[in-house]
């Protein structure tokens, strides 16, 4: 399968990288890849309409209000170079084609014509759901409903159903069964990439997640620290709150910074840092937001991390414009990882990278999987989390009450002459006898082999 970084220069300070092909890489291995395709929307071909204050004054006052204009300036100085070099080195389509979309707005909210099934595309070979599939809103806060796959781990606890844990180099499976009030009972398949380990549990109370860990290492030898924490913390966001569900927009956001700072005070995510963790938090542009991280009496302060990279996160059209103008006071066509190290001493001036991408579903990020680990303290046995996940990553640890959103089978879609039986995403759970003729089934557990070292 292609690579989902389109195009780089020679010190990975600018990265073209595909959304949905990051997400869909990131379920594999180089011995094991996906070649699934995940859901994805077309790619927008022209920018947005934004809808910018008509006055000189009226924008001082929105910017003053919202964003930090030296900030906001040197970022459109290292964006607009970052496009150049791409465009001077880089010849196609700013994106993979995406074979698997649901209806959109092509070409962003002035144009809202909506495609249907059998419609002309710009990649003729799509497969166009006429809606998207969707998930029981309640679904994933069933945790009592979950049925490990057939061949989980015999050693790893089976005492709470909000924790689970690959061991295999291969991916499983499990099941969450629902019963609507005015229907008969459903079964949902999820798929668990090799090695990977999820708490499916609110991110407010960390005690079941702490407990996981401690588990995983008393059965597995594993160690209780990471070398890496990514967050993308539910921000205050008044867009989000009058916006109109779109493709992948369940997610809740937080009502106030204070309560955002509160909860990731409470998550004791500092008792989990290896001495030299890297620690990547996703911000808005609002100046709040960043001075709660990076403030002096901020979430870097409080877990002892000193800024170490910015990198900005820029969404463009397929053609490689970006989505909204750069200087837009009303919406940025960019959003910031703040990474910080412990340990690091004080010297050089962080490091800033731009990431390249067209937009996927609503507020979905590319995954960061291949950028990332290469930058841990340690390259034997990395030990990643992701906080606030709503999909899973080969090897990492996921933690949130979404955490296996995009893992749920009526996201993906086999490749054409490979296709699995699609009732799989939701279908009448087997009778006792099938279940049984399963479970006579062998398995054995495969002990993680680049965890073997305890600390």
């Amino acid at each position: 399968m292609s690579s989902p970084i389109l195009w780089e220069n020679h010190d990975r300070s600018v990265v073209l990288i595909d959304i949905p092909r990051s997400i869909a890489a990131a379920q594999g291995s180089h011995d094991h890849p996906c070649s699934d395709s995940l859901l994805s929307t077309e790619p927008s071909t022209r920018p947005f309409v934004t809808n910018e204050p008509k006055t000189a004054a009226a924008k001082a006052k929105l910017v003053q209000n919202t964003t930090d204009a030296g900030i906001d300036l040197e970022y459109q100085g290292i964006i607009q170079a970052a496009l150049r070099d791409v465009n001077d080195n880089y010849k196609g389509d700013w994106c993979l084609p995406r074979p698997f979309v649901v209806p959109s707005t092509v070409n962003g909210p002035g144009e809202k014509r909506k495609h249907c099934v059998g419609d002309d595309l710009t990649n003729s070979n799509a497969v166009v759901q006429a809606i998207e599939p969707e998930l029981p809103h309640d679904l994933l806060a069933s945790c009592d409903s979950i049925s490990r796959s057939t061949a989980s781990c015999q050693e790893c606890p089976d005492d709470d159903p909000s924790f689970h844990s690959n061991c295999y180099s291969s991916t499983q499976s499990i099941e969450i069964q629902h019963v609507p009030e005015d229907g008969e009972r459903n079964v949902h398949s999820f798929r668990i990439p090799l090695k990977a380990t999820f708490s499916l549990s609110a991110c407010s109370s960390s005690q079941s997640f702490m407990n996981g860990i401690r588990n995983q290492a008393q059965t597995h030898s594993t160690r209780r620290h990471f070398d890496i924490i990514l967050l993308d913390p539910p921000w205050p966001n008044r867009s989000v709150k009058r916006a109109r569900k779109s493709p992948g927009s369940s997610y809740a956001t937080s009502s106030s910074l204070h309560d955002i700072y509160q909860l990731l005070a409470g998550m004791d995510l500092d008792m989990l840092m290896s001495e030299e963790c890297l620690v990547g938090i996703w911000i808005t542009n609002k100046s709040r937001i960043r001075d709660l991280v990076l403030g002096d009496d901020g979430v870097f302060a409080m877990w002892g991390l000193r800024l170490e990279e910015e990198w900005i996160w820029v969404k463009t059209t397929s053609g490689g414009e970006p989505v909204t103008p750069i200087d837009s006071v009303w919406r940025k066509p960019y959003e910031t990882l703040l990474i910080g190290r412990k340990g690091r001493e004080v010297g050089e001036a962080p490091k800033r990278r731009v990431i390249i991408s067209v937009p996927d579903l609503h507020s979905r990020k590319p995954c960061l999987k291949l950028l990332l680990e290469p930058m841990a303290p340690r390259s034997d046995g990395c030990r990643v989390l992701e906080v606030f996940a709503r999909h899973l990553v080969a090897g990492w640890w996921s933690w949130g009450n979404e955490c296996i959103k995009f893992n749920w089978d009526g996201y993906w879609r086999a490749p054409v002459g490979n296709r699995r039986d699609e009732s799989r995403t939701c279908r009448r759970r087997p009778s006792e006898a099938e279940c049984a003729s399963q479970l006579s089934q062998p398995a054995d557990c495969e002990r993680p082999a680049d965890e073997s070292q305890s600390a």
